[in-house]
């Protein structure tokens, strides 16, 4: 945005820096907050008198005459200058998907469409993997395998929404209370006031957002498309993990690669917050058969708390992680779910809390016990905190001399 400051301030030599910013502050703030589209609201901002605004017999409201003459005197006057203007002001609509509202619409479509496909498609996988039905073909197209969902799971009704597939789905497969439906509900009838109804709220939609009226001219603000992104992602993943867990389609191993790395690459993306979101719903939602992978989740949750500076919050989920292997019960042996004890997890829970010392005493016996691998030593975000240390480094290098001597 500075760019964008400096530019702006090159064209308007007298222009008050201030007013600018001003202008700016809140054009951004309308762009962040408003549900809906309010022209008034825009002109005001740039400090346009209302009594220059008139209101067209399509209730859309322009400057008069004498201010659009005005940007026609300054482009005929300083055509290099409004030249840059503009070309600069296209830049930010187009530079990123997020900064055009046409964009955001297109997006918002795009997003709720994909959710739609993801509920079908596992809905598949429940009907063939829970052999409910042996008509369900490992082979169809999209619209093949909607219409026999549609003939599977409907009740006296030849259309089956989104909702219908997802209230079964659920029912199969329960969610924790945190699920809220009406959330989806007012993400995707916005999505149809936009793609069915030239984006005004109608009776539908104003049943799940009780700050507009019927008629009102809806938008999509930046705001808004990170906060329905988000929902679509968080319940996406928890709803994709919680079937193929109880549907045992992923194994230990398997699921333990999937949860890890999705919270890894939300760490690396410095997405802190959702990644603290996922990683408290999937362990409300999935019982773990693995310890270890609950544990690995714990911790990737952990790191995101101590990056948002949470350090109390951290410190309760690292409280709920076992520091010493699991004693066997005489009789029974070791609890299933317990698996074997890794070095790596209470080294993980050491650097967070700042005992150094311990945590390399762990991280040796995890590399010398095989635990680890080299190539560990890059992918897990926990190193970070200790790429400086010494011991570290001569655990890396003992692992990269084992790789060369296999190759």
């Amino acid at each position: 945005m500075q760019e964008y400051y400096e530019d702006v301030y090159s064209l308007f030599e007298d222009y008050d820096p201030e007013e600018v910013q001003l202008i700016l502050e809140r054009m951004i703030k309308i762009d962040v907050e408003d549900e809906t589209l309010n022209y008034r609201k825009v002109w005001e901002a740039i400090n346009i008198d209302p009594q220059d605004i008139l209101k067209l017999e399509n209730d859309r409201e322009v400057a008069i005459k004498e201010i659009q003459e005005n940007l026609k005197d300054f482009a005929r006057l300083h055509p290099e200058k409004a030249n840059n203007f503009f070309r600069m002001y296209l830049k930010t609509q187009r530079e990123e998907p997020f900064k055009s509202e046409l964009s955001r619409q297109g997006l918002l479509l795009s997003a709720t469409s994909q959710f739609e496909f993801l509920i079908t498609h596992l809905l598949r996988a429940h009907f063939l993997e829970s052999k409910y039905d042996e008509k369900l073909s490992e082979d169809l197209s999209y619209e093949e395998l909607d219409e026999q969902i549609t003939d599977l799971v409907k009740k006296n009704s030849k259309f089956l929404s989104m909702f219908n597939k997802l209230d079964y789905l659920v029912r199969k497969h329960p969610l924790r209370p945190d699920f809220v439906r009406d959330e989806l509900k007012e993400i995707s009838e916005r999505r149809n006031v936009f793609a069915h109804r030239s984006g005004r709220a109608d009776e539908t939609y104003i049943q799940f957002n009780k700050k507009v009226e019927i008629g009102d001219r809806l938008r999509i603000s930046q705001n808004y498309m990170k906060y329905a992104l988000e929902y679509l992602h968080l319940w996406g993943l928890v709803i994709c993990v919680s079937v193929g867990e109880r549907l045992n389609i992923y194994d230990e191993k398997e699921m333990g690669k999937l949860l890890s790395g999705t919270a890894m690459q939300l760490i690396r993306a410095e997405r802190y917050e959702f990644c603290v979101k996922l990683c408290e719903q999937i362990l409300a939602n999935i019982s773990f058969n693995s310890q270890n992978n609950k544990n690995t989740l714990l911790i990737n949750s952990s790191i995101s708390l101590e990056k948002l500076n949470l350090k109390d919050e951290m410190e309760k989920l690292l409280s709920r992680i076992r520091l010493t292997p699991a004693e066997s019960v005489p009789g029974l042996g070791k609890l299933s779910k317990a698996g074997p004890f890794f070095h790596s997890v209470p080294m993980a829970v050491y650097i967070l809390r700042g005992k150094l010392a311990l945590a390399m005493d762990m991280l040796e016996r995890a590399a010398d016990s095989e635990q680890i691998s080299y190539l560990d030593l890059d992918h897990w975000v926990i190193f970070d905190y200790v790429t400086q240390e010494p011991r570290f480094q001569n655990v890396k290098e003992k692992l990269k001399h084992k790789i060369t001597i296999a190759s």
